[in-house]
């Protein structure tokens, strides 16, 4: 008489169960070490802070390259840079101001050039996340 056996046996049962948590414990870490939504926003900010820091550059090399002069920024508040002026560098009443010709002059304060983030070309609810060093060094608040 054959003695046939049907199913599965404990031992192939308990193997069968510590391979699935191996497999989900593996899972779980690298979940856990590669979070998607943190690694996309941290993404956002770099480059909302590379693109800041790209608009304030060529700003800056605009200014210097029509009054053959180095500029620093004087903030209107801190961390903004709507309303900020470009100043002289060294000079404590010399400021930058559009000219009629488009190119850029020196001033005085009074008739100093203020920046906007529309002059930037950057969203003014993006630009308020970061702060702008009188060098134009772009960092998170």
């Amino acid at each position: 008489m054959k003695n046939s056996k049907k199913g599965i046996s404990l031992i192939v049962l308990v193997i069968t169960i510590i391979v699935i948590i191996i497999l989900a414990a593996a899972v779980l870490l690298t979940l856990n070490n590669n979070n998607p939504i943190e690694n996309a926003n941290t993404a956002v900010t770099e480059s909302d802070k590379s693109e800041i820091q790209s608009a304030v550059t060529i700003m800056m090399s605009s200014i210097m390259a029509d009054v053959a002069n180095s500029v620093t920024l004087v903030p209107a508040s801190e961390g903004a840079i709507v309303g900020t002026k470009f100043q002289i560098t060294g000079s404590t009443s010399e400021f930058v101001k559009k000219g009629t010709s488009g190119k850029w002059e020196i001033g005085k304060s009074t008739d100093a050039y203020s920046i906007t983030a529309d002059d930037l070309g950057i969203n003014a609810t993006t630009l308020a996340n970061y702060k702008i060093d009188a060098n134009g060094k772009v960092s998170s608040k």
